[in-house]
């Protein structure tokens, strides 16, 4: 079987989608011995280079930018699909062709509707084009693929979806990221040379309103009010209603520090060097940062939204995403608490174990194998 992969979201700088992709892609070597892996990019890329991937490089359209999203959906993919006889295309940034090639099967990656469900946290310029492409992706896919029960619900529920046409697969987070010990931190640390406060929790995303970067700008007034020692470092590139969020940021650069792009050994060594994460979003799909901070072993404090409530669980200590007070009691119980801060950063590192590559990468091969197979309810 032929396998072909829209890896456009792999040209540039990292985001979930793209980690979401090459988790899955870096463990198929290690568990599909007989189908051919095509990945289809305008530009080079630059985070797979396993041998195991034909990595095909089309040049049209003549640019990166999110515009010609539909130009190369509907004119370079199916011609790339025709040209090496794919059999499933995959689709991992939400969307496939507006039209089917003859004999080849789609299968979406639909991370989340959070611009349907949650429209006031997009530009309308976004929340148009999601709305108005996704119903057309959704009916040419054969099977969907989501990353939590929670977004397969909301699919389901506002699109009408059947319950059998969305599967979900967990994500997973990358092996770089691990607990190091004082030798490793330090030597890291001289390598990187970055300049860190002694204690200070992580917040790893985008600097955008729906990842309530406000209730963190709150905290760092409060824990400065009760003269806690404790600092708030926030890792991430700028996203919706970042210029509001960064000068409210700048007025505190005494209790905010603020790192616009971090790689990802300055990121293993922002994890293991911070006393705790702390993920306060509105919405999720899934999560991957807290997933990251707890194989470094840190407590996670994060919102109580339903997909971080299914990821988490009770191996993290959830809040209202409007309740900074709670949010606060719980950081001074960590800082007060010897035990209570030990057993959360346990439960982080047992935690973990629940979402191994080699079943996540399992069952990406098995759902594949379904379809190809016309295994699934409404194929012949």
């Amino acid at each position: 079987m032929k396998i072909g992969i829209d890896g456009r979201v792999l040209e540039k700088e990292m985001t979930g989608i793209g980690r979401y992709l090459i988790n899955i892609l870096n463990e198929l070597p290690n568990h599909d011995f007989h189908n051919s892996y095509y990945i289809f990019t305008n530009q080079p890329q630059i985070f797979i280079k396993n041998g195991y991937f034909k990595s095909i490089i089309s040049r049209y359209p003549f640019s990166k930018s999110k515009l010609f999203t539909p130009f190369w959906l509907n004119y370079a993919i199916p011609k790339l699909i025709r040209k090496h006889n794919i059999d499933i295309l995959i689709g991992p940034n939400i969307f496939v062709p507006n039209t089917k090639v003859k004999g080849t099967k789609y299968i979406s990656i639909i991370h989340d509707i959070i611009p349907l469900t949650h429209p006031q946290f997009f530009p309308l310029s976004y929340r148009i084009f999601f709305k108005t492409l996704l119903p057309i992706s959704i009916k040419n896919s054969d099977i969907i693929i989501t990353n939590s029960n929670t977004s397969k619900k909301e699919i389901i529920d506002y699109f009408h979806v059947p319950d059998w046409k969305v599967e979900f697969i967990y994500s997973t987070y990358s092996n770089n990221f691990k607990p190091l010990n004082e030798s490793e931190k330090k030597e890291l640390g001289n390598e990187l040379k970055i300049n860190l406060p002694d204690k200070f929790l992580l917040y790893v995303g985008n600097i955008e309103a729906r990842k309530n970067i406000d209730l963190l700008i709150i905290l760092s007034d409060l824990i400065h009010e009760h003269k806690l020692n404790l600092k708030i470092i926030l890792a991430g590139k700028p996203g919706y209603g970042f210029p509001r969020l960064i000068k409210e940021i700048e007025k505190r650069k005494d209790r905010i520090i603020y790192f616009n792009k971090v790689n990802e050994r300055e990121l293993l060594f922002l994890y293991n060097t911070a006393y705790a994460f702390i993920f306060p979003s509105f919405a999720e799909g899934f999560g991957i940062p807290p997933l990251e901070a707890m194989s470094c072993g840190l407590p996670v404090l994060a919102s109580n939204c339903d997909a971080l409530k299914e990821i988490l669980g009770e191996n993290a200590i959830l809040h209202s995403p409007h309740d900074y007070n709670s949010f606060l009691l719980s950081i001074k119980n960590l800082l007060n608490d010897h035990n209570f801060y030990n057993s959360m950063k346990q439960k982080s590192l047992k935690h973990i174990n629940n979402f191994k590559k080699e079943n996540i990468a399992i069952k990406f091969i098995d759902i594949i194998e379904k379809v190809f197979n016309n295994r699934y309810k409404n194929q012949e």
